[in-house]
């Protein structure tokens, strides 16, 4: 799908690889993160895209500025995440729209094995929590201020709605893209090898079959990640 000269701003670039792609597709892609060493990196390897440090809470943006945000796996590593999507929504243009992704809290596969941190049951603690585990377990990230709390589809909804935005899952085109390319949709070693299984013994092509863009009972336990395409009320 091309975006034929759409305004996309990504929140939290990390290393741009996803303003890379929106590129290649035909945008015009500002990519914005909070880690000024990532910043400096982008702006001395990049050429096909504006970059920013800013604070996604605080966007240094005019209202209606941009026909579409991302926010691809940044949400659970914000401090205020009602105050992210408030700014997401008000920087995008009448009709415009939000795509995000975040770890889901009670994945089966996340419970075993935390997507960030490759250990089981991290993923179901809130941050103080996480950050006491983290200072047993990893003390030379304890003092991380971006440490990830996951979040429930219930409760991720609710944010968005409040936001203003109108959000539908997007689960089945994301279960394909999995199987067919799985480094663009997940990035940890127990996610990948897990997906190397399923497509070795052909489970796989029940995964898919069961895929659903509905909120429900298998999504809740089976998707690593929620993917949503949000449209900006009242446009």
């Amino acid at each position: 799908m091309m975006l034929g000269g759409a305004d996309v701003l990504d929140l939290g670039a990390g290393v741009g690889g996803t303003s890379a792609a929106l590129v290649r597709r035909g945008a015009r892609v500002t990519a914005v993160d909070s880690d000024p060493k990532r910043v400096d990196a982008l702006r001395a390897l990049n050429g096909s895209f504006a970059v920013a440090c800013g604070d996604a809470g605080a966007l240094e943006y005019p209202d209606a500025r941009f026909d579409a945000v991302v926010l691809q796996d940044v949400i659970e590593h914000c401090d205020a995440p009602a105050t992210v999507l408030r700014e997401a929504a008000r920087v995008l243009r009448p009709g415009g729209m939000l795509y995000l992704s975040t770890p889901s809290r009670f994945s089966v596969v996340n419970v075993l094995a935390d997507p960030h941190w490759g250990l089981p049951l991290l993923s179901l603690l809130r941050r103080p929590a996480l950050r006491r585990a983290v200072r047993v377990l990893r003390p030379r990230d304890a003092g991380r201020g971006d440490l990830a709390q996951l979040f429930s589809l219930h409760a991720l909804l609710r944010l968005l709605r409040d936001a203003g935005f109108e959000p539908a899952l997007t689960m089945r085109a994301v279960v394909n893209t999995l199987f067919e390319t799985p480094e663009a949709v997940v990035w940890s070693a127990p996610h990948l090898a897990a997906v190397r299984v399923l497509r070795r013994t052909g489970t796989d092509r029940i995964v898919r079959a069961m895929a659903s863009d509905r909120p429900g009972f298998i999504n809740a336990l089976l998707a690593p990640s929620w993917h949503l395409v949000c449209g900006k009320g009242g446009g």
